[in-house]
């Protein structure tokens, strides 16, 4: 599993990216959804991220903290505990 830091908002986007091919083929079909816990992440917070298709991402305080959800519409969705590090300054 690909550790995403919260320290580092550029590493959440290419950790993401690495995980986003493996979750769609696990769901059999493209994730168009990505929900994070806001507090776990250190600003901007992105509301799109384009890796071939255009894919939402939700921050919300209701999402668990260290665990990132990955669907497509109102279809199944996958959720993967994420470890969250601390990235030295």
């Amino acid at each position: 599993m690909t550790a995403i830091a919260p320290s580092r908002p550029a590493d959440v986007l290419a950790g993401l990216a690495a995980l986003l091919p493996e979750m769609e083929r696990s769901l059999g079909e493209p994730v168009t959804r990505i929900s994070l816990n806001i507090d776990d992440w250190s600003l901007p917070h992105p509301r799109r991220l384009n890796l071939g298709h255009p894919v939402r991402l939700g921050w919300f305080h209701t999402v668990a903290p260290g665990t990132v959800t990955f669907g497509h519409g109102s279809g199944p969705r996958t959720t993967l505990h994420v470890p969250i590090t601390e990235v030295p300054s």
